[in-house]
């Protein structure tokens, strides 16, 4: 299993395609250290992105259905997912309401036909930042993130999304100014090759609502609209 954590952590970086015009980026997928997980991705062929539903499908069969029900029939909302696909549906000027929302998770977030890429600047699984991975722990993660930096970099070059949200402070502020090239300004924006970047508090940050992801989609539309004309 250390071998198979530290291929992830070299080669995954989650979900949907790189062709999509929406990207979010986080610092890493929260849950518990679950080795199906891990096991899923290799089995959908261990590559850069993977779609998210079929490996939340595989991983739950791996794991005798006890993962996760974000796809079932009547799916439960992912708490991170829930606020970021606001934001997107507000963008496009779409409905919002939870069934909306619920029905996209479930069917079409990080699909590999999808419009949105979802990744991570690590892929090991952590519940919070103090909390250590044992096949890999975080000391030995970190000389793996100036690759994985890079590669997001000459990703974003490559295929010029239209945005790219970039979510979670701290830290990993420092390592999204490196995959953009720039300061983020005082209101969280800077811009690579085209791409309108955004810097956004974490969805699972406290004393936020509904109301900050709504008003962050409708700047993040206006600010692409001065940017494509």
């Amino acid at each position: 299993m250390q071998n198979l954590v530290r291929q992830a952590a070299e080669n995954w970086y989650g979900y949907g395609t790189w062709n999509a015009p929406y990207w979010f980026i986080g610092p890493e997928p929260g849950g518990h250290q679950n080795p199906t997980m891990y096991e899923a991705w290799a089995q959908l062929g261990g590559g850069e992105l993977v779609d998210c539903r079929a490996h939340h499908q595989l991983a739950n069969q791996l794991n005798h259905n006890q993962h996760t029900r974000w796809h079932d029939e009547r799916a439960v909302l992912q708490p991170t997912w829930r606020c970021l696909t606001l934001l997107l549906k507000i963008y496009e000027g779409t409905a919002i309401d939870k069934e909306t929302i619920r029905e996209y998770q479930r069917l079409h977030w990080g699909g590999l036909n999808g419009r949105e890429a979802v990744v991570e600047i690590s892929c090991v699984h952590a519940q919070n930042m103090n909390e250590e991975n044992e096949q890999l722990p975080r000391r030995q993660q970190r000389p793996l993130l100036e690759a994985r930096i890079e590669t997001l970099r000459r990703r974003i070059d490559e295929h010029r999304p239209t945005f790219a949200v970039f979510y979670g402070l701290g830290i990993y502020r420092g390592y999204y100014e490196q995959i953009v090239g720039a300061d983020f300004d005082r209101q969280g924006y800077a811009a690579r090759n085209g791409t309108v970047c955004l810097l956004s508090r974490h969805p699972a940050s406290r004393g936020i609502g509904n109301s900050f992801w709504i008003e962050q989609g409708r700047e993040l539309r206006r600010r692409v609209t001065l940017a494509q004309r």
